[in-house]
Order: C-alpha cells, then structure tokens, then sequence
C-alpha cells in the first residue's frame, strides 16, 4: 500500500517569563504517527535528511551484563535553563536487572546508549557512556533510569533532544512504539493503547500495566518508549508482549492477567509500565528518589528463599468439597518491620488499602506467612512491603515495589493434550524423532513419558513399561524397522493432574 507523507510542523513556541527562567513548550497536535493506519506492521526509519531528528533520543540501550534493549532520553529540565544537569535515559527494569528479590538505586555501571540509531545514520550514530544506574526494578513495576556522562544540555548540542514525560493519560488513545529491534533499527509502531492490568510473568509480576496490540514487538523493543501520538511524549516503557508465546501462560515471555483469581491470557498484547509521576523523581534536573511527590516508591530488599512450587494441585474430599491447602510462605525483608495483603487480584498489591499493620522483622531475618487457600481454583496472591516505622499509614508509594508471592491452584484433569513433533530420518528411514513440546502450567517438561510396541500388545492406558522423555533433550527414537509401531505419550501438568494420553502410530 502506498502511503503519503506530510512534511511535519514545529510546535508553535509560547515563553513565560518567571524568575528569569524560560518555560519549556508544550507539543502540540500533531500527528507523529504521520498518517499511519493503527495495527500497521513496523516501519523502519529513515533519518539521514533529518525527518525524525526528532526521535533522534531513542536508541539502543547496552549495560554490562544486561540485555540489549531500547530506551530514550528524557527531559527532566523544568525550564529551559536547567542545562548541566545529567543526561538520564529511561528503559526496562529487566534491561538491566532481572532479580525481583532487589531494587538497585544509585549503582556504578558500564555500558552505552546509541542515539541517531537509524538504519541509514550507521556512520552518524551518537554513543555516550553509561556511568550510573540511578534506579531498576522489576517487582512491581518494570522500569529503570540510567544516567549517563554528558549533561543534558551537551546531548542537546549535539542534537539529540530529549521527549518530555506526560503528567497524565492523554484523552485520545492512540500511540506509537518507537524503538530498534535487536538485530535492526529504530522502527515505529502505531496503535491505540487499551485496558491496564496486573500480569505475572514468572518469576516477576508487574502491576497496573497499560495494554496494547501494536504489531511486531519482538526482542530488543523492551524499554521503547510509548508515546502519544499527538503529543510526542512518554507515557510508558514496553515491557513485554504475549506475541509468540504460544500456549503458555504465565511463564516467562507469556505474561497473564489475574483478576479475582481468575487467569486470561491476552493474545498479541503488549504491556507498558506507567511513566506517569516520573518528573517528580527529578529536583532540578537532578533524580531525587526522596521527594514525596515521586512515584518510584521505597527501596527495599528481599532475600532469597528456597525454591517452592507454585502450582498446587487442587483436592476435592467426597463430597467435593475442596480440602484446603495450607500455604507457608517464608520471607526476610531488609526492613525493621513490614505489612502485608493476601489477595486474588494482582493490581491490589500495589495500593496500600487493605494491607495488614505493621509487623516486626524477626532479627534473625526470617519471617513467615500462613494462609490456607479453599476457594477453589484459581491464583492467590500474597503482597509484602517493608516498612520504616510501626506507627502511622503507610506512604502513598510504599506499595509500589511491593514483594509478590503466588499459588495457582490447578484442578484436574489437565484438557490441553500432549504436543508433538515428529521427524523422519533423512539417513536411517526406520527411525522417527519424537519431540515433546512443554507447555507453562499443562504440560510439564519433566513428566512426559512414553512407550512403543506393536498395535496388539500396547495398551496405553496400562501404567506399566512407560519410559521418561529425558527433559534434558525433549525427543525420544521409535524403530520401526520389525513393522508399525504405537506409540503413547502423556504427561502432568505443573500440578501433578495427569493430562490426556495421546497415542499414534509410525509409519503413519
């Protein structure tokens, strides 16, 4: 399809004088997106005639011993004086952390961003050192602010000037992803911005997620900026996407949705982590985590605890009535006290209401929750948030990271049937390569197993003479050299509920 451009408007420039200081401009409604239709796939950009010198402030984001992501400079200037403060660039948390046990707040780092990062300004591209890792999380929310070795007014000079972050949701919808997939370039990506929700991608959960259906997110677009399409200006980072996760759920690169215990899985969604309040963070163009207005949130610390399941298998007695389950929940915080909120929602952890009051920390640095789960099926939730003091509310933010711990409760039988691949042998045609597909939470890795004989002795609904598919490779050999051969497979879910057996026969 043809498309035709117009060439792009400058926003029209209104001063105010106050306190000897220029305010900046405000964008104004154009239309970024260039006419572009919604749900288009991804356009790579030119920029070589300076026709997005614009979005020249997003680029490829690399730290030491981090991913390769996106990410974009943001403008923390109050007014058009502030010019020596850093040069911030706001990403994913995941880009440069991806333990949900840790907040890092203030850490050296090594790296660099690339900006002018277009397919035709390779030889033009502008790469400026990471120094500082002012904050990353990835419990809670899923973003970090990383800062580099210019100052914001050098960036400027160089011509790469900074997005302004929203204050609020835009009234219209629409917006656009821009930002460079791992083996390409900066692209844009036009689409309206939808529901937001709480998602568990194990072993991270992210709360209060704005949603989207913008084509062609795929690795390297996490910490893109979302922009709304007729202001120019962030008002989220890209996390992650459903796009290519299969039938999984809930595991990771397959995000999932929990309200009232209840899972969905949206297909081709992407989610973005709120920018809203993020100007708050910064006090003269400086980031200042500790004004009351900033909406990061404490930092606290968890240690790590064992590893425990968290898809528990749910029992019925005969009467069918669920038998409870009990649920023990060890955990150490790195604060003197902490609250705490069992619930079936995700997005009510991050809203102080409802949380417990305050409890000491044991010394020793190991706490313990109990809850016995009855309700049926479904995921239950438990929310942690340490705490500084015993007495008084909570802070308006102190949800914000606060720690997420899950049970989904799975009854049986599993529905989804065992999924497989079969190869024959280019070099031996007697011989068949079976692969068995794992599937987050109904078809477990580790349980599938199998057996082959001939069609008259093989009964696949005898327990007796099934072999363990080695997870290690995922395929097992049928030998088909004395004749046709049957072949059963099952397998569990994460649970332990048996899923159903399949059975087939080669040659077919």
């Amino acid at each position: 399809m043809t498309r035709s451009y117009r060439k792009m408007l400058l926003a029209p420039m209104f001063f105010i004088e106050l306190s000897a200081c220029t305010v900046l401009p405000q964008a104004t409604d154009i239309d970024w997106g260039e006419g572009t239709a919604n749900f288009t796939p991804a356009q790579p950009l030119s920029n070589a005639s300076g026709r997005y010198d614009h979005w020249q402030s997003i680029g490829r984001v690399k730290t030491d011993k981090g991913m390769t992501c996106s990410g974009a400079l943001i403008d923390t200037r109050h007014t058009t004086d502030e010019q020596d403060s850093p040069a911030y660039v706001l990403t994913s948390g995941h880009c440069i952390n991806l333990n949900p046990n840790v907040v890092v707040e203030n850490a050296d780092a090594t790296g660099s961003v690339i900006f002018n990062f277009f397919k035709d300004t390779i030889d033009h591209t502008r790469s400026y050192p990471v120094t500082r890792i002012n904050w990353s999380t990835i419990r809670g929310q899923d973003i970090s602010i990383i800062q580099l070795d210019r100052t914001i007014g050098q960036l400027i000079n160089d011509g790469v000037q900074p997005l302004k972050i929203v204050t609020h949701l835009p009234a219209n919808p629409d917006i656009l992803i821009v930002g460079a997939p791992q083996t390409s370039h900066i692209q844009r990506m036009a689409c309206p911005r939808e529901h937001s929700a709480g998602i568990v991608e194990s072993p991270w959960s992210w709360l209060d997620q704005i949603s989207n259906r913008c084509l062609d997110v795929v690795s390297g677009i996490s910490g893109s900026p979302v922009l709304g399409r007729y202001n120019n200006e962030i008002l989220a980072v890209v996390g992650t996407t459903t796009q290519g996760s299969g039938q999984s759920r809930c595991s990771q690169g397959a995000p999932c949705e929990v309200v009232d215990g209840q899972v969905s899985k949206k297909l081709n969604t992407n989610y973005a982590t709120s920018a809203i309040g993020l100007l708050a963070c910064f006090n003269k163009g400086r980031f200042d985590r500790l004004n009351a207005d900033c909406s990061l949130g404490p930092r606290f610390t968890f240690a790590s605890t064992p590893l425990a399941g968290n898809h528990v298998k749910l029992e019925r007695d005969h009467s069918g009535q669920v038998i409870p389950w009990l649920w023990t929940q060890p955990f150490a915080v790195d604060r003197p006290y902490y609250r705490y909120k069992f619930t079936r929602t995700l997005d009510d952890c991050g809203t102080t209401v409802g949380y417990s009051e305050a409890f000491v920390s044991h010394a020793s640095g190991q706490d313990e929750l109990r809850r016995e789960l009855r309700d049926g099926a479904g995921m239950y939730l438990l929310c942690i948030m340490g705490q500084d003091q015993k007495i008084g509310a909570p802070g308006q933010w102190d949800a914000r990271n606060a720690r997420i711990y899950w049970r989904w409760m799975l009854e049986g039988p599993s529905q989804l049937a065992p999924i497989y691949s079969i190869v024959q042998n280019s070099d031996s045609p007697f011989l068949y390569t079976v692969r068995a597909f794992p599937v987050s939470p109904d078809l477990d890795a580790y349980s599938y197993q199998y057996k082959v004989g001939s069609s008259e002795n093989t009964d696949c609904l005898d327990p007796q003479n099934y072999k363990k598919v080695q997870p290690s490779i995922g395929f097992f050999i049928v030998d088909v050299t004395n004749g046709s051969m049957k072949t059963c497979l099952k397998t569990n879910d994460l649970a332990g509920n048996p899923s159903p057996i399949v059975d087939f026969r080669l040659p077919e």
